[in-house]
């Protein structure tokens, strides 16, 4: 297995870039998860905030992959922290994640102790792990031990769930801001 993969932010959001949220190009900024149209695949997405990338991910992906494959999507917060930072849309993404794209949804999760959470490790291990855009909070010089830390602590974890197959990944998409300064200490 790829142990690690990591995108600059950049790239990724280029890939995004675009006027149509169904259009073949979106479908091609997905092509790097390389997921087999035929073959079940297991995916598991870290630390979401809104869930608006799962949901992206959900809406142009081949209908033969989310038909095959199970999609597990944590976050960090209570649905109920959810629902307070980002409003009743929340609801409205989640329920559409849940229901039409048979998403399982898992909240409350330390990135850092992935392998040791049960409700995690009870769809075996996992083709693909993404956690995009990593980071405790803050902007200061004593938040980048913390920050290397998280990437450690689920670095650890996520190699003990990622699948023995030679193609299976781990996905880090990483914060490329030239506002907050310590985010280019801690790549």
């Amino acid at each position: 297995p790829q142990i690690t993969h990591t995108m600059r932010s950049d790239d990724l959001l280029d890939k995004l870039k675009l006027t149509s949220k169904h259009s073949p190009k979106l479908k091609d900024a997905f092509s790097y998860l390389s997921l087999p149209k035929n073959s079940p695949s297991s995916v598991l997405l870290v630390g979401e905030g809104d869930f608006s990338f799962s949901q992206t991910l959900a809406l142009n992906l081949d209908t033969a992959i989310l038909k095959s494959s199970t999609f597990v999507a944590t976050s960090l917060d209570s649905i109920s922290q959810i629902k307070e930072k980002y409003g009743a849309e929340i609801v409205t993404r989640l329920q559409s994640l849940k229901e039409r794209f048979h998403f399982r949804l898992i909240h409350n999760v330390d990135a850092t102790k992935l392998a040791k959470d049960d409700r995690i490790s009870t769809f075996g291990s996992y083709d693909r792990i993404i956690f995009n855009f990593p980071h405790i909070g803050g902007g200061k010089d004593e938040d980048i031990s913390k920050n290397v830390t998280l990437l450690e602590g689920f670095f650890l974890h996520a190699r003990k769930l990622l699948s023995e197959d030679d193609e299976s990944q781990i996905i880090v998409t990483l914060r490329q801001t030239p506002v907050i300064t310590p985010y280019k200490f801690w790549h």
